[in-house]
Parts: structure tokens; C-alpha cells; sequence
């Protein structure tokens, strides 16, 4: 894999990607404030590239906030409520930039499979289920169910 590096430009396309409606992390660094300033981020640049050559993240960084959800029923019972963790923005700024030059190593490499959906770009859970479909009916218009799930375990 290729040295991970950054730049400003990364760092502000990482920034626009996050959803600014979300609730600050256990920093209580509000995403609007970073897109405010995005053009003058040197210092979470420094942050990122400091935490990527030494291997250490800042307690703070890693440190987040449980926020429980309410789903449905009754508000008395706990049961009732999902728990949500709020990271810090920084990290999952990080973060974006991170997954964003593994991907695009591992698509260039050739190392994702055809048949990979998860977490994949523009491969979606439906091309997923409309691929197993057309694989399932080309294997019964042949009329050779006999060969069915060796067929289809290796189309998958």
C-alpha cells in the first residue's frame, strides 16, 4: 500500500462529506464550526498526519459520548432506547480520509471481488440481491439443479 497522505483539499472534501446536522462528539467541536474554517485547517492536517506517523491518537480523540435514542414503546422502559456514541469530528474526519485511501488502493490493486458488496462504493444491497436473482434463474432455465449450489457458491 502507498504512504497515506493528506492535504488541505483532502481534509475539506473529508469535511463536506459529514453531515453537519449531527451533534458534536465528546470534544464538543460542532461540524459547522470545522466547515466555517475549513480553509484555514492546517492544524487538523498537522493533527491527522501526526496520528497516522506515530500510531498514537489522543485520548480525546478516541474518548466519545453515549447518547441514548429513543426507538419506540414506552419512554419509561430502557429497553426502549438504542444507544448512539458521538466521536469526535476530528477523528471521523480522520476517519473519512482513512477509508478513502484504502478504497481507492484496493480498487486500484484489484483486491475487492466482483461478487463484494458491503461497503463498497455504488455496490448496493439491491444490485447484490438482483445479481443472486439473474444467477438463480440462468442456473433453473438450464434444468440443472443438480449443479445449483456449486454454481451459485461460485458466482457469489
Amino acid at each position: 500500500m502507498p504512504q497515506i497522505e493528506f492535504d488541505r483539499e483532502d481534509v475539506q472534501r473529508a469535511l463536506r462529506l459529514l453531515d453537519a446536522t449531527k451533534g458534536p462528539g465528546s470534544d464538543s467541536v460542532h461540524l459547522r464550526i470545522l466547515k466555517e474554517f475549513a480553509v484555514s485547517i492546517s492544524i487538523l492536517l498537522d493533527a491527522f498526519l501526526t496520528c497516522l506517523t506515530t500510531g498514537i491518537v489522543p485520548n480525546d480523540l478516541r474518548a466519545a459520548t453515549i447518547c441514548p435514542i429513543f426507538k419506540m414503546g414506552n419512554r419509561e422502559d430502557p429497553v426502549n432506547y438504542q444507544p448512539v456514541s458521538l466521536s469526535s469530528i476530528v477523528c471521523k474526519v480522520t476517519e473519512v480520509l482513512l477509508n478513502r485511501t484504502i478504497m481507492s488502493h484496493l480498487i486500484r490493486a484489484e483486491q475487492i471481488y466482483e461478487s463484494q458488496y458491503g461497503f463498497v462504493p455504488k455496490m448496493f444491497c439491491l444490485t447484490n440481491l438482483l445479481a443472486m436473482r439473474e444467477s438463480l434463474t440462468r442456473i433453473i432455465d438450464k434444468r440443472d439443479c443438480g449443479h445449483c449450489l456449486s454454481e451459485l457458491c461460485q458466482s457469489f
